[in-house]
């Protein structure tokens, strides 16, 4: 008998916080808020090293890899 595959956890994406540095973090771990305005969406999460809330300014093109990593996105109105 063949077993379906199981779906493996997406692998952890490479941020960077002020005080630590590069450090990885699930997917879940981030959320990405994606802003109408040009430069204003950004992503955060809490950094595994210092336990600080980072918030990190992204380009379209960094929002679309988060969100083909499967990054959960939230849609905002107005600058973040």
């Amino acid at each position: 008998m063949i077993e379906p595959e199981s779906r493996a956890e997406p692998a952890p994406v490479k941020v960077t916080c002020p005080d630590c540095g590069h450090v990885r973090v699930a997917p879940t771990d981030l959320r990405l808020v994606v802003v109408e305005a040009p430069g204003s969406s950004f992503y955060v999460f809490l950094c595994p090293g210092c336990e600080k809330r980072v918030r990190r300014e992204v380009t379209k093109d960094v929002a679309g890899a988060l969100l083909a990593r499967r990054v959960p996105a939230v849609r905002s109105v107005g600058g973040g």
